[in-house]
């Protein structure tokens, strides 16, 4: 089982093409339950400034830099086909936010910041 904790703020409002919102959420989410633990935790944190998605998870097998690219898959055993982040970037890059990736203490970061 996966622990879910949200911290939304309902009062956001981002200019992001509705269909782009949910393949975006869509693609994190399902990508914090893949690449997560069992007994592990995700953490959903949705402000004005920021989008932040963290998980559990073990170290990705490919450096941090490439985990938004096509077809780099973190782990070659899952049934992922290594589009999902490369699909979330391009959302971000043709939306104006920035996207980054970190894995720090164990957990996976994602973090969309949103123009000011």
């Amino acid at each position: 089982s996966i622990a879910m904790k949200d911290e939304i703020n309902a009062e956001v409002k981002v200019l992001l093409h509705p269909t782009l919102a949910d393949i975006l959420i869509t693609n994190l989410l399902s990508n914090a339950i893949r690449h997560n633990i069992e007994g592990g935790h995700i953490h959903v944190s949705l402000t004005s400034q920021r989008l932040l998605v963290v998980n559990t998870g073990m170290p990705p097998a490919i450096p941090a830099v490439e985990v938004f690219e096509r077809f780099k898959r973190t782990n070659q055993n899952d049934d992922s086909s290594g589009l999902g982040l490369a699909i979330v970037k391009q959302i971000c890059e043709v939306s104006g936010l920035k996207i980054r990736y970190e894995y720090i203490d164990k957990r996976h970061v994602v973090t969309v910041d949103f123009p000011s």
